[in-house]
């Protein structure tokens, strides 16, 4: 099994959620996903989609992966990587984050599929 697939999904799911598209989000995202944020929330998908990367109140100028990993076993992938985080929360100054993602994907109909992600904070 190739890995290609996998980390380009990661790659324009994270594209998609700083550029706020939704459709993209949302067809690439399992009905049953959950994340975990940095700050131990959980969000199911609406609330993920619709609360955090849809929000109008919160734009990501910067939201770069690097340092990705991937463990495949049959129709499961396991992605880690270190995300690079500028976030404007309302009409504040950016703050500069990093964060440790882990995320899980399964093959959906021959299409891989975002079923869960979990976020840790990192000290740079």
């Amino acid at each position: 099994m190739k890995t290609t697939p996998v980390l380009q999904l990661h790659k324009e799911l994270l594209a998609a959620i700083a550029a706020k598209n939704e459709p993209f989000l949302r067809e690439h995202i399992r009905q049953e996903f959950l994340f975990t944020s940095a700050n131990a929330d959980v969000l199911n998908k609406e609330a993920f989609v619709k609360g955090f990367a849809m929000n109008p109140a919160l734009k990501l100028p910067l939201f770069e992966p690097s340092g990705q990993q991937v463990i495949m076993v049959n129709e499961t992938a396991i992605v880690t990587a270190v995300v690079h985080i500028n976030i404007i929360r309302g009409n504040n100054a950016p703050e500069e984050l990093w964060e440790r993602i882990t995320e899980t994907y399964i093959q959906d109909k021959g299409q891989w599929k975002l079923l869960a992600s979990q976020a840790t904070f990192i000290r740079r």
